[in-house]
């Protein structure tokens, strides 16, 4: 998909926070619990985009975070610039909209952590919660979310993957615990990570997907 939003300009003080009344632009999601759900980017339109992607450009690592993922808007902006590359935002919806985090379903591109082939996986990278939003248990449910997010996109597709996965640092250990906790197993190591070797984990699509609509401002205050 031909994805034009790489022109976005960051807001010199993006809103972490996006406050109604707002006028509102209805999005495809997937969502699985009350209290998380996933918007991809690339099926909002404008101005709706652009909100999404302010609260991404928002977001802020903790400092345990910053040897294990990258800076979180130059990995939003390399999944815009690159059509196989799906972001999605994870929101809160509420009284008081909040963006808390973000991934990218990169499709054709498992080798990258060491999966035997490309195509029987769908990756999950840039994935993170913001340091705000940590320890209010967002990270498994959303994590759980993107793997149905991915069963979508891969019907959508008509990909042939089975299933997500993804590689975190062996030193992550609450990562670790998480990703497991959302249902992923441990399938080996992988030596080419960044700042050492990491765990391979993958998930297989759940049965079935539940997809749903929602209201996301068009703008920022």
């Amino acid at each position: 998909m031909a994805v034009g939003a790489h022109k976005f300009r960051v807001p010199q003080r993006a809103a972490w926070l996006v406050e109604p009344p707002l006028p509102c632009h209805r999005l495809y999601s997937v969502k699985i619990s009350t209290s998380v759900t996933l918007v991809p980017v690339e099926q909002a339109s404008e101005p709706a985009r652009s909100t999404l992607l302010a609260g991404i450009s928002a977001l802020e690592l903790a400092p345990d975070q910053e040897g294990f993922v990258g800076e979180p808007w130059p990995m939003a902006e390399k999944a815009l610039d690159d059509p196989r590359r799906h972001l999605f935002a994870i929101i809160v919806p509420g009284p008081v909209l909040k963006v808390v985090g973000m991934g990218i379903l990169h499709v054709g591109a498992a080798t990258d952590t060491s999966w035997p082939d490309d195509d029987s996986a769908v990756l999950l990278r840039g994935f993170l919660i913001d340091r705000r939003a940590q320890g209010l248990g967002y990270g498994t449910e959303a994590t759980m979310a993107a793997v149905e997010l991915a069963h979508s996109l891969v019907a959508e597709l008509q990909l042939p993957a089975l299933g997500v996965v993804l590689s975190v640092d062996e030193r992550n250990v609450a990562g670790q615990h998480a990703y497991r906790k959302a249902g992923f197993m441990d399938r080996g190591r992988h030596l080419g990570g960044r700042s050492g070797p990491r765990r391979i984990l993958y998930s297989p699509f759940p049965q079935p997907v539940t997809s749903t609509f929602i209201d996301v401002p068009d703008r920022v205050n």
